[in-house]
């Protein structure tokens, strides 16, 4: 019984080193695509993607495909993605 028990011991160690080794290459794989957001400051100027606002415009293909620019007047609670902006006129 005993060497039942190791056999089964021996075979979750090697399968939790498998595992470790599968999902330390998918991270490799899936970073080698991926690029740093940019660090928005401060006074800088940003365009919105209009994927996600609704417009009034009747065709969403006729319609911009942008809106901006856009001047960042405070960064909100140390967020790298939640902005006050001011519109520019």
């Amino acid at each position: 019984m005993e060497t039942y028990i190791n056999n089964i011991w021996q075979v979750y160690k090697k399968l939790q080193v498998t595992l470790k080794q599968a999902q330390a290459k998918y991270k490799k794989e899936f970073a080698k695509d991926r690029a740093l957001a940019p660090k928005f400051q401060v006074d800088n100027l940003v365009w919105l993607n209009l994927r996600n606002i609704k417009m009034t415009c009747l065709s969403q293909k006729l319609d911009f495909e942008c809106l901006g620019p856009f001047e960042i007047i405070k960064v909100v609670e140390k967020s790298k993605a939640v902005f006050e902006l001011k519109l520019l006129l």
